[in-house]
């Protein structure tokens, strides 16, 4: 049911915009492929089924913010096991007042859809309602916003650190209209803000020298599918090894850092800990372990894991749940530190109700080369 609500917001979002690209929604490919010629009868029956959208959907990214925010009880750890709290339901009814599809509220509308009573979900209060590129009200914005600053379902460090992340990327989303390289803020880590106290700049630093080690580590597994190749057959420990020497020494230096950065995450620790091993096949070995989708070890042999496998022909790794190629986008973050301080710079500029300017401002300075 998610799925379906998620696609039919993109799909009525795209159809708005004359499909043109935007950054805030997904699929537009194979949501165009799937539309095909009911007009303006899209019925659940149709949207529900699992090819009719992408198969990474945007609410995955949604699934610590909600609990901790207290949009949805605590306790589920899965988005398909919340339940929405009060909160949740009257921030909902809040986002959505302005709106009354067939003179009913839009749950009632899309309950009927889903029940199959109705077809008629492409009428504009059901398309403003939905979509990801209308704003909200100023009201629901500012719920939202407080939800931020205070948190719910969480330790009193943690929503501290949120507060004073926020107030430092509202300071910096201040100047969102001037070149990036005028903004204030800072492209390293060299100098910290006001706004951050000393524990969470030191961890925010340590993140950003572990997210580097993964991203090394990625870039092992990438070679060893390359020398498999297409073919899919096996390669020896040893030999992978020897052909990602220099890669695994990256990694190898890269784990090092992290732990000298004061990483504190045990996880995170145990990871290095296995990365900074002076034995090259056993690094690549704990890696494949660690992998077991696109690689796995079968005795002294590596071997494809399975259908993720592409012999090479891209990365094959995903980027973790969350976290996406933010590259071409000019945020005045430090380069490297976690997604969530970039996409909390976002979300201060669509609570300002900036980020639809700010976007076709980044691609304007991309064509052009900025």
């Amino acid at each position: 049911m998610a799925n379906a609500i998620e696609a039919l917001a993109c799909l009525l979002a795209y159809r708005s915009s004359s499909w043109s690209a935007d950054d805030r929604l997904r699929g537009s490919t194979i949501l165009r492929s799937r539309e095909g010629d009911g007009g303006n009868k899209l019925p659940f029956a149709q949207v529900r089924q699992p090819g009719f959208y992408v198969s990474q959907p945007m609410r995955m990214a949604s699934v610590q913010a909600l609990p901790a925010l207290g949009l949805v009880e605590a306790g589920a750890s899965r988005f398909n096991g919340f339940r929405v709290s009060e909160a949740g339901r009257e921030f909902v009814d809040l986002a959505l007042r302005d709106y009354a599809p067939f003179k009913r509220k839009v749950a009632e509308h899309l309950v009927a859809w889903v029940q199959g009573q109705t077809d008629q979900v492409s009428t504009p209060p059901i398309v403003e309602a939905l979509s990801p590129l209308t704003p909200m009200n100023a009201a629901s914005l500012a719920v939202l916003r407080s939800r931020l600053e205070l948190g719910t379902n969480e330790e009193m460090s943690i929503r501290t650190r949120r507060r004073n992340a926020l107030n430092w990327v509202s300071r910096l989303a201040k100047d969102w209209q001037r070149p990036a390289g005028e903004a204030a803020g800072a492209k390293d880590d060299s100098s910290k803000p006001p706004e951050i106290d000393d524990d969470h700049w030191r961890d925010l630093k340590a993140g950003k020298a572990f997210f580097s080690t993964r991203d090394k580590a990625i870039a092992v597994l990438d070679s060893v599918e390359k020398l498999i190749g297409p073919g899919g057959q096996m390669c020896r420990l040893t030999d992978a090894a020897q052909q990602a020497g220099d890669l695994i020494s990256e990694l190898r230096a890269s784990a090092i850092m992290s732990q000298e950065q004061g990483l504190a995450h045990p996880d995170a620790l145990t990871f290095c800990f296995e990365c900074v091993n002076q034995n090259d096949a056993h690094v690549l070995q704990q890696l494949v372990a660690r992998d077991g989708r696109v690689l796995r070890l079968v005795g002294t042999e590596i071997r494809p894991a399975g259908p993720a496998f592409h012999g090479g022909s891209h990365q094959s790794s995903e980027l973790p749940e969350g976290d996406e190629d933010v590259s071409k986008y000019a945020i005045p973050v430090p380069d490297g530190f976690s997604f969530r301080v970039r996409n909390l710079y976002r979300l201060t500029l669509d609570l300002n109700g900036n980020l639809s300017d700010w976007l076709a401002l980044q691609a304007k300075e991309r064509q052009h080369g900025g």
